[in-house]
């Protein structure tokens, strides 16, 4: 199964190269957990807003993402703005031959006895 959550987090006291908090924090601490749990890579590797990494693309598919950027945007958001490339080509499946039967042309009298 594939996650991507995409969003702003508000989490600045998160090491994000260790995903450790600094912080002792129950909110923290159950939130790198799940992160762990759920075996998800944190993209996004510069600060969204000042010095801190606040706007997170979590997922387990990294490979899956690509020409990732950020910049900042018209709207004069106190935010960097976040672009990224999914690659969402579904690989297909092979071609498996199976038998069909034609009841239109069964024996049913023969099926009887």
């Amino acid at each position: 199964d594939q996650i991507l959550i995409v969003g702003d987090f508000n989490l600045p006291d998160v090491d994000w190269a260790t995903v450790t908090a600094s912080i002792d924090c129950q909110m923290y601490t159950l939130f790198t957990e799940a992160i762990e749990d759920h075996f998800l890579w944190q993209v996004i590797d510069f600060p969204t807003r000042n010095d801190h990494i606040l706007d997170l693309l979590l997922t387990n598919i990294p490979d899956k993402i690509s020409n990732f950027k950020g910049s900042w945007d018209i709207l004069n958001s106190d935010h960097q703005l976040t672009e990224f490339s999914l690659d969402l080509r579904i690989k297909s499946q092979p071609h498996i031959k199976r038998r069909l039967y034609n009841f239109k042309k069964a024996e049913w009298i023969g099926l009887k006895y």
